[in-house]
């Protein structure tokens, strides 16, 4: 087969002129047909701008080196839109690295040009002003001419910027200068080798030039003078464009060679220089300067690769990585090489594992090599330098051409999962070796992902129990999976998206399980957490890690519960793990079952019905015994009375031990064959009911089966009933405007138990007394009473039926009890004088019927209300200075029916008592400066005391009829008052009162001196 290349012609806007010749040593052999390889041409990492600068310097008679003064005009910045705009002066490896990187050129190629067209590298040729216009011969056709260019900043040397000159060659100023020829021939080699591979597409980049105003278009495309655009593989031009400029052949240059261009940067050298000799001295220059033109053998460029695969153990999946031949020679894969398809040179290009080099990859399949480096030794497609595909498949890569590797990848079965990077590279088998390749050493990474698989490993025993009766059992599975197991609690710290590892019932899957205990997480996952995780070798760890790696075991805990009354039999409890939420059940575990072998057992009632009636809000307790009819021992730990049908809720005691447990055996151990008993206490509520319900034996919660005692407790109507027992004084005495305690007392005939406020229950009514005859008659005694109809809510004192000794509740009247209320009768001031009747009975406040059946009075006789004072004691007659003062006092008896008050203790709608100045009443007093008004000493009481008049009153501002009222106050005599004797009156009076007089004065003569 023969070699795919592409031959050009090659002309430019760039001739040699003048050629500055410099004598070279060691020139390497040039090959017209191949100056310069592609990676190198467009190599812009070759010097920095420090490098060029330090280059330039080598050479002492340099014309643009910055150690001789020189400066170029700066293209300050370079934008794809706005090209390059230029600024101050900079040095000229800045113009020659910056021009270089923007068309991706090799700056070398720009310095052998800027010597080869006026020699200015080493200055051999002289440094006149002309040769800075035409640096690179830019723009400078063989019909050459003479020009002028005015204010044109060419460059600048020691200071001097010449902004005027005439030369020859350039015709147009705005490619004139030193900035202007490397950027304008950068653009210019980039834009012939591109067209000449066939990139019809690459177009003129346009740049800004704003100090000149120029500005590349399509007039600048040298399209334009070439008949048409380039196509891949000939460069045309007609014999009109271009000013009539000499006719090429397509093959020939001007200097009569023919040539071939095996790539595009040797067109673009023919292309920028169409002359022989002029292209072998570039060469000489660049390789004596820089050494070769010719790329690596063998190199590669990554291009492209399929998709990462993520694949389960076990599975495989087709691959693929292309990679361009960047080097000089062609590859040729085996098929080529076998079939005589190659040179006889050749050797094969396989793709090979790297990272190390040949590396036994663990992801080998399809056709891989013996040894597992070798994922494939043929090409499965080829593409051209444009990225196409042929439409066979050639065995053979030319230099810019890309190979594509299709290789099977297959995952290992039970491959821990987890994420892997295997690394490839193409070789030069038995040839060079490794094909260096950019970037370096492409991969795929190749997720395993996780396959869960578990073994059974061992398990508890059957178990024995009976109804109602928990054990403990478990399962143990080993991990076959590829990746580690998590459970609930460890699931949290586990990578994204896995699913925890939990115990299912199976058989089917998922089966509500009869058995399942409140340990379980739900009837069909027994167990969500691992109880023990044990190492491959069965070592269970110190601490529970909660996460089960490979090969190694976890143990699953949990509990059966038998239901109540179950029949009696051998039953088998399927499980297995599942990976809840992903896989699903794991492997061969689906067949594993524990076996619950439910055993009988049993307990006889002695008393198959047990009836009782228990008064409403009652207690009542009541026994039952059963005959142990079973073979284990009964002990008082473990066996209580449950209820097994019915609802006996509302009877609840504060003994029970739950709503359904009601009392602990009586005995400590029944043995089989004995009676056992339980005692219950029962409270009744206050609703009339048969409540029916079946109580049994339980053990450790777990009935036992046998014959039930059917219980029927029957609550009657309940009935408030009331029957007189007692009273206080029956035909009291009060005073206008004073009170006299009173009691009633009732005795409970119903059958149920009276609440007060106190300690009624939600539901029950309260019993209170209440005023009658009409019922909730507003009482003209009741100031005092919780309300007008009612004298209190609660009970003043509980007694036993005996009337005397006080019940244990004082709240509550339990049938037979007897209930005292007391209040207290209060006589209204504006009360006539007579004898009121009283009635009141005791009711169920809001019941229906409300009432008890009994009621009882009282005859109130109120007398007159009399205030009346007589005076008891006062201190001596003063003596007093001028300007001083006396404290003085007089006391008197209450000796009226009437309480006196004081402003401490009057209430709405009473008068107080005050001492008054009188003779006449309410005179202004000489000595009154210290008293409370002018015409009152003071407002309240200065001491009460009983009727000894020793003995202080309980309070002091309250006097009862019969106490003494001291008043004490303070006689003040002014300093202008004329000495003597002078006599001043008090009396008590009841301020506002009608009458006010409490029919008594006393005097007080008083000294001034």
């Amino acid at each position: 087969m023969s070699l795919k290349r592409w031959t050009m012609s090659a002309v430019s806007f760039a001739v040699v002129t003048g050629l500055a010749f410099v004598s070279f040593a060691n020139a390497a052999t040039f090959n017209k047909n191949r100056i310069i390889d592609d990676p190198v041409f467009d190599n812009t990492a070759t010097m920095s701008i420090g490098q060029i600068n330090t280059f330039l310097n080598g050479f002492s008679s340099s014309c643009i080196s910055p150690n001789n003064g020189f400066q170029a005009i700066d293209p300050t910045g370079y934008s794809p839109s706005g090209g390059y705009t230029y600024g101050k002066d900079v040095s000229a490896g800045q113009v020659i690295y910056d021009a270089s990187l923007a068309y991706g050129l090799n700056p070398q190629v720009l310095i052998s040009t800027l010597e080869k067209e006026e020699g200015l590298v080493t200055g051999g040729s002289g440094c006149s002003s002309w040769r800075y216009v035409s640096a690179v011969g830019y723009g400078c056709p063989d019909s050459q001419g003479s020009y002028t260019y005015k204010n044109v900043n060419l460059y600048s040397l020691n200071g001097h910027t010449v902004t005027s000159i005439s030369g020859t060659c350039v015709n147009s100023a705005a490619k004139a200068g030193f900035s202007q020829q490397l950027i304008h021939a950068a653009w210019l080699f980039k834009f012939g080798e591109q067209r000449s591979q066939g990139n019809v597409n690459w177009n003129v980049q346009h740049t800004n030039y704003p100090q000149n105003g120029d500005k590349w278009d399509n007039s600048d495309d040298p399209t334009s003078c070439y008949g048409g655009p380039m196509t891949q593989g000939f460069l045309s031009r007609g014999p009109s464009q271009c000013g009539g400029a000499a006719n090429y052949n397509g093959n020939d240059t001007i200097d009569g060679q023919t040539v071939h261009m095996d790539n595009g940067a040797t067109a673009a050298l023919y292309w920028y220089t169409p002359h022989f000799s002029g292209n072998q001295h570039f060469f000489n220059i660049f390789t004596d300067w820089f050494g070769p033109t010719f790329a690596d053998a063998y190199q590669a460029l990554w291009v492209s690769q399929s998709s990462n695969p993520a694949l389960d153990p076990g599975q495989p999946a087709t691959v693929s990585m292309t990679f361009k031949n960047n080097g000089s020679t062609t590859w040729y894969d085996q098929t080529s090489v076998d079939n005589n398809q190659a040179p006889d040179w050749a050797k094969p290009t396989h793709l090979a594992t790297m990272s190390p080099i040949n590396r036994s990859s663990d992801f080998a399949g399809g056709n891989w090599g013996s040894s597992n480096d070798r994922p494939t030794n043929n090409f499965a497609a080829v593409y051209d330098i444009n990225g196409n595909l042929y439409s066979t498949n050639p065995h053979a890569v030319a230099p810019g051409e890309s190979a594509r590797f299709d290789f099977v990848i297959t995952v290992p079965a039970n491959y821990l999962a987890g994420t892997y990077k295997e690394t490839f590279t193409p070789v030069n088998e038995g040839g060079s070796g490794i094909i260096p390749v950019k970037p370096t050493s492409p991969w795929f990474t190749i997720t395993v992902n996780p396959v869960y698989s578990a073994s059974w490993f061992n398990q508890s025993a059957a178990t024995n129990q009976r109804g109602g009766q928990t054990a403990q059992v478990f399962l143990t599975y080993k991990n076959t999976s590829n990746a580690p197991w998590y459970d609930d609690t460890s699931i949290s710290k586990a990578p994204s998206g896995t699913k925890p590892i939990h115990l299912a019932t199976t058989n089917p899957t998922n089966r509500v399980s009869t058995f399942a205990s409140s340990s379980w997480g739900s009837s069909s996952r027994p167990a969500n957490n691992f109880d023990t995780v044990y190492n491959s070798s069965g070592v269970a760890y110190s601490t529970n890690p909660h996460v089960v790696q490979p090969n190694e075991m976890a143990k699953f805990a949990f509990s059966f519960t038998v239901p109540e009354n179950y029949p009696a039999g051998a039953y088998k409890e399927y499980f297995a793990p599942v990976n809840e939420g992903g896989s699903g059940i794991m492997g061969n575990g689906v067949s594993v079952w524990l076996t619950i072998n439910v055993q009988p057992d049993g307990a006889v009632a002695m008393a198959p019905t047990a009836n009782t009636t228990i008064n409403p809000l009652a207690t009542k307790t009541v026994s039952y015994s059963f005959r142990n009819s079973g073979t284990t021992t009964w002990s008082s730990a473990t066996t209580n009375l449950q209820v097994v049908n019915g609802d006996a809720s509302a009877l609840k005691d504060s003994s029970w031990i739950s709503n359904t447990v009601l009392a602990p055996l009586n005995q400590t151990s029944v043995a089989p064959g004995a009676t056992g008993s339980f005692t219950v206490t029962y409270d009744a509520p206050i609703t009339d009911k048969v409540y029916s319900f079946s109580v049994a034996p339980a053990i450790s919660g777990s009935t036992i089966g046998a014959t039930n005692t059917q219980v029927n407790v029957t609550v009657p109507k309940p009935v408030y009933q009331a029957t007189f027992h007692s009273e206080s004084n029956g035909a009291p005495t009060i005073a206008q405007n004073t009170a006299s305690p009173a009691f009633f007392e009732f005795k409970n005939t119903g059958n149920v138990a009276w609440l007060d406020d106190t300690s009624i229950t939600a539901g029950v009514h309260p019993v209170h007394l209440a005023a009658t005859n009409p019922i909730n008659r507003a009482s003209k005694f009741g100031a005092a009473f919780a309300k007008t109809d009612r004298p209190d809510f609660n009970f003043s004192a509980v007694y036993e039926s005996d009337g005397v000794t006080l019940a244990a509740n004082q709240h509550r009247v339990e049938v037979g009890q007897i209930a005292k209320f007391s209040f207290v009768l209060t006589a209204p001031q504006t009360l006539a004088t007579g004898t009121y009747r009283e009635y009141f009975q005791p009711i169920l406040e809001g019941g229906n019927p409300w009432s008890m059946g009994n009621y009882a009075w009282l005859d109130v006789t109120v007398a007159a209300a009399s205030n009346k004072a007589q005076f008891y004691t006062q201190s001596a007659y003063p003596t007093i200075h001028r300007g001083n003062t006396a404290s003085v006092f007089i006391s008197y008896k209450n000796v009226g029916n009437l309480a006196w008050l004081d402003d401490t203790s009057v209430t709405a709608g009473l008068k107080p008592v005050h001492m008054a100045a009188t003779n006449p009443i309410n005179r202004i007093s000489q000595f009154s400066a210290a008293f409370a008004t002018p015409s009152r000493p003071d407002l309240i009481f200065s001491a009460v005391y009983e009727s000894n008049g020793t003995t202080l009153a309980t309070n002091q501002h309250v006097v009862q009829p019969g106490q003494i009222a001291k008043f004490q106050f303070t006689l003040t005599a002014p300093a202008s008052m004329k000495t003597g004797l002078y006599r001043e009156y008090f009396q008590p009076i009841l301020e506002g009162g009608n009458p006010w007089s409490m029919g008594n004065y006393a005097w007080l003569d008083v000294t001034v001196n």
